[in-house]
């Protein structure tokens, strides 16, 4: 009995000498004006934008492979227009705060910020927005603005690695004012309660996927991972009936 339990403590042991890492994952979703070959909807404001006959996008993409050991954001904006008012100009993306992490996004958590067109990022800037700092921004938001100085394209890429995993929350995005006038967008539910739900593909309640959880909150094991927790099971098992 002795020698057969040493044998399968061996396996074990064996097998839990290798680390187990959890799977590389990727989602994405979409949310658009109308909802329309969408997971969820936009909020629109403006004179270019909100036009009936155009259904502005919002696509985005999050996974742990682009780059090792760092998490890979990319959002696409496509808006239309011909106007000096109609390019994009701000992008914020929601991140950590200490309202809802144990940490705050800081300088030191954004990695490799780049846009396409490749021209178009001029400066970031982290911190908290207060609603009303920009068009129609309807609450507070402590995350990353991206921005251009000249007059931003009708479909802009942005893209980053951080430490911090992806959890619901809001996205925005402004055109250049000229006059009076400018044109906005954001995530028709930046005003509800922020899902705390694990991400996944699509969206959930029109939030997008943001840096705002811890590294590993909503990884799932590999399956090296779940096959050892199922042998400790068995070999648990296994040694209480020979030990009763």
């Amino acid at each position: 009995m002795i020698r057969n339990a040493a044998l399968v403590l061996g396996l074990t042991v064996c097998l839990g000498a290798h680390p187990v890492r959890a799977e590389g994952v990727s989602y994405s979703g979409t949310l658009s004006r109308s909802g329309a070959n969408a997971n969820g909807r936009l909020f629109i404001t403006g004179p270019d934008w909100n036009s009936p006959y155009l259904d502005p996008t919002l696509s985005w993409t999050v996974d742990n492979t682009t780059t090792p050991g760092k998490w890979h954001y990319a959002y696409t904006v496509t808006v239309a227009g011909e106007t000096n008012r109609s390019g994009i100009q701000y992008v914020i993306v929601e991140a950590a705060d200490s309202g809802n992490n144990d940490r705050t996004f800081m300088t030191d958590d954004l990695f490799l910020p780049e846009s396409t067109s490749a021209d178009w990022l001029i400066m970031t800037q982290i911190g908290l927005f207060p609603a009303g700092s920009r068009r129609c921004l309807p609450r507070d938001v402590h995350g990353v603005e991206f921005a251009t100085l000249t007059k931003g394209p009708t479909t802009l890429t942005i893209r980053f690695d951080s430490d911090f995993g992806p959890a619901w929350g809001a996205f925005y995005a402004q055109s250049p004012t000229v006059g009076d006038e400018s044109n906005a967008l954001y995530n028709a539910g930046m005003l509800l309660p922020r899902p705390a739900e694990p991400p996944q593909n699509g969206s959930i309640g029109s939030n997008v996927l943001v840096p705002d959880s811890d590294p590993n909150e909503f990884l799932v094991p590999a399956p090296g991972g779940m096959v050892l927790g199922a042998v400790g099971v068995l070999v648990a098992g296994w040694l209480r009936r020979r030990w009763l």
